[in-house]
């Protein structure tokens, strides 16, 4: 399966292409880091194919983003019956973004919830694996670059959480054309105009 090649922050394309699929016409698997004639190429296929399987959804069917637009995470529901398993599939995911920072905003939703999971988290948890499964061989390029720039982009989404009405921020910062830093982070203090 064949995706765009672009940033999503707060679930939202940025239009810088940072995330590539690997093209390689040898058997051997991919390497975590390969060396092209660009530049580098950093993935981490492997640890993705293991996580799926560890969670039995390597015959799943991909998805094309990591959560649906219309998912809107509360602490009310069904508990999940397996909260253990859930801590733990959440928290190879936080290790998986550091070569996919598509997934930064969907792995932060679901832990957030890691004390009392539902079963609609752990069905969010498992929309992030299908589109996982979608884009295995995907990963970040580092390309030699003459040019200098240092661009940054950042994004909110205003009150996105329905339960404390906090914020949602996100930035990334790219050093000639290449991603150096990303984050995305729940604002600490809800703020309130007053008349």
């Amino acid at each position: 399966m064949e995706h765009p090649p672009s940033l999503l922050i707060l679930g939202i394309p940025i239009m810088f292409v940072v995330l590539r699929k690997h093209s390689t016409t040898s058997n051997k698997p991919l390497e975590l880091v390969s060396y092209t004639t660009n530049g580098l190429f950093f993935t981490q296929a492997k640890y993705a194919h293991d996580i799926l399987a560890s969670a039995g959804l390597l015959d799943a069917k991909p998805a094309l983003t990591p959560l649906s637009k219309s998912t809107q995470f509360t602490s009310y529901g069904d508990p999940f019956s397996d909260p253990t398993f859930y801590r733990s599939l959440v928290g190879v995911l936080q290790y998986l973004i550091i070569s996919r920072p598509d997934l930064l905003d969907a792995v932060n939703q679901v832990s957030q919830f890691l004390h009392v999971p539902t079963k609609n988290h752990f069905q969010a948890v498992k929309r992030i694996l299908w589109y996982v499964k979608g884009i295995l061989s995907f990963g970040l390029t580092f390309q030699r670059s003459h040019a200098h720039s240092l661009v940054a982009c950042s994004d909110a989404d205003w009150a996105r959480c329905i339960e404390t009405r906090r914020s949602m921020y996100g930035y990334s910062i790219f050093l000639g054309g290449n991603i150096v830093s990303w984050t995305t982070k729940k604002q600490l203090l809800r703020l309130c105009a007053r008349q």
